[in-house]
């Protein structure tokens, strides 16, 4: 700390020049206040078409089904960039009516390979290789036996976002299908 501040000085601060951190009051978020509708007039406005049309499909081109979405297991297999995902957080400070905020930012965790075989590849803290078993939950269908890390981490899909999840206890990862080159 010592080494700092003179470097800091060495540096053309002075000792005046540095501000000790000082705690704001957080205000709540507001909505803003509603948007009033303009009133239609007529006259040369009322009548102007918007400048890009919405996109329609031809009638002539067929419409193209789905194809089917696999489940279970089968829709975990393959390859997937995993990451640590952000938190934000408060905790109360030592000045009564105050909060401190906390912002912890993600981190870009490796790829995770789920192979047909039951076998894994996680190159996360270095690499990682071992089995998955089939859990027989349609929420979790995978279940990675780590023991590196001596955990067992259960892996599914995000039915809002379609992002794979990879969890043990309070520690979680989140995931993308990888996009090969």
């Amino acid at each position: 700390m010592k080494a700092a501040f003179a470097a800091l000085l060495l540096a053309g601060a002075s000792a005046h020049a540095i501000e000790v951190f000082k705690p704001q009051e957080v205000q709540p978020w507001q909505p803003p206040p509603p948007r009033q509708q303009p009133s239609a007039q007529p006259g040369p406005a009322a009548n102007v078409q918007p400048a890009v049309e919405p996109y329609r499909r031809s009638p002539e081109a067929p419409a193209q089904a789905a194809p089917a979405a696999a489940s279970g297991a089968a829709a975990l297999l393959g390859l997937w960039q995993t990451n640590i995902p952000s938190a934000v957080y408060t905790t109360p400070s030592a000045r009564p009516g105050y909060d401190l905020l906390h912002v912890s930012s993600g981190a870009a965790a490796g790829l995770l390979k789920l192979h047909r075989d039951g076998s894994y590849s996680w190159n996360s803290y270095g690499g990682k290789r071992g089995k998955w078993v089939e859990t027989g939950r349609s929420d979790y269908p995978i279940e990675i036996i780590d023991t590196m890390e001596n955990k067992r981490w259960l892996v599914g899909l995000d039915p809002r976002s379609g992002e794979l999840i990879v969890w043990a206890g309070s520690y979680w990862y989140n995931g993308r299908r990888a996009a090969l080159k």
